[in-house]
């Protein structure tokens, strides 16, 4: 069964508040069932300046984090099969996003399998 992409951006509004990447996704009527995701790409558009994104757990901060992007720079999650991206609200499984600068959007491609 071939896999499908979602392309979506989403707006950082706040520059201190950590917003869970699934409740984000899952504001979107169009966005996919969380449980069949295979491969997650998160990117930070060239057009965000100096903003930083920072990705990590539930207690994400800017000194606290798994990875920080910068305009332009991205990274991929890849689910090994036949198992799938474990994005959830809550718990276990929490990845969560924090910008440095209000308004700052990030960029994301799942792949997933309809």
């Amino acid at each position: 069964m071939a896999a499908n992409p979602y392309m979506h951006s989403f707006v950082l509004a706040s520059g201190s508040t950590a917003y869970n990447l699934a409740t984000l996704i899952k504001g979107d009527p169009n966005a996919p069932n969380l449980s069949v995701i295979q491969d997650m790409t998160v990117q930070v558009p060239l057009r965000s300046g100096n903003a930083r994104i920072y990705l990590g757990n539930g207690d994400i901060t800017a000194t606290n984090c798994g990875t920080e992007l910068s305009a332009g720079q991205a990274i991929a999650f890849t689910a090994v099969p036949p198992n799938w991206l474990n994005l959830q609200s809550s718990g276990t499984g929490t990845l969560s996003v924090l910008t440095d600068t209000a308004g700052t959007a990030i960029n994301l491609i799942l792949w997933y399998q309809a």
